[in-house]
């Protein structure tokens, strides 16, 4: 088992760009992206989150996913997904995400919800 975030971004340099520019601008958004970084780089916290759940979280951009997970989150990023068996579940939606308004604590204790209820 493992868990994907999906960003509402593409990566690479014109993809983090793009999104900084448009974010700049109020056109780009990404919940996700609020939990897990802060100006530059990824908070501390979330570091700190990622060490602690039970089964390992990889955030990927929506140009960095498999074929199968990306086919699953077609226009439901950002998200979080859970892969278990070949198998998808939304773990996150994009609402859910927004409502931890860019605050680990509540992302954390969510996703730890989540997987306790999947056990």
């Amino acid at each position: 088992m493992k868990l994907y975030g999906v960003y509402q971004a593409d990566g690479g340099l014109v993809g983090e760009l793009t999104y900084m520019v448009g974010k700049l601008m109020g056109t780009r958004h990404c919940a996700l992206c609020d939990i897990t970084h802060g100006a530059l780089t990824e908070k501390k916290e979330f570091q700190d989150c990622k060490n602690q759940l039970p089964i390992p979280i990889h955030n990927l951009h929506l140009n960095e996913q498999p074929a199968a997970l990306k086919k699953f989150t077609k226009n439901h990023t950002p998200c979080v997904v859970l892969e278990n068996d070949g198998n998808f579940i939304m773990a996150m939606t994009a609402a859910e995400l927004e409502a931890c308004k860019g605050q680990v604590v509540i992302f954390q204790d969510k996703i730890t919800q989540f997987l306790q209820r999947q056990a």
